[in-house]
């Protein structure tokens, strides 16, 4: 009498499965592959949302500097006129 290791032969387990193990066999195969462009797609979405809030940030930094330097355009034209005025009135 054997000892039930709960290990099954490569024979019991063909049996067990219905005698086809070449159908099995290419499933696991697939569901790996599945597997493995599903976790490609994560990454690339990763990296993609990632980018995507970089380059969100760079815009945001880029419209402060711009709204910075509006600001001191207009200072420097007002300043220009108060001169100009100065110089027209002496």
């Amino acid at each position: 009498m054997e000892e039930d290791t709960g290990l099954e032969t490569s024979d019991e387990h063909h049996t067990r499965n219905g005698g086809n193990g070449t159908d099995r066999g290419r499933l696991l195969v697939r569901l790996d592959f599945n597997e493995i462009n599903r976790g490609r797609q994560k990454a690339a979405l990763k990296r993609w949302k990632r980018d995507r809030s970089a380059a969100v940030s760079r815009v945001r930094i880029l419209q402060q500097e711009r709204d910075k330097l509006k600001t001191k355009l207009k200072s420097t034209q007002r300043a220009l006129q108060r001169v100009r005025k100065s110089t027209e009135s002496t």
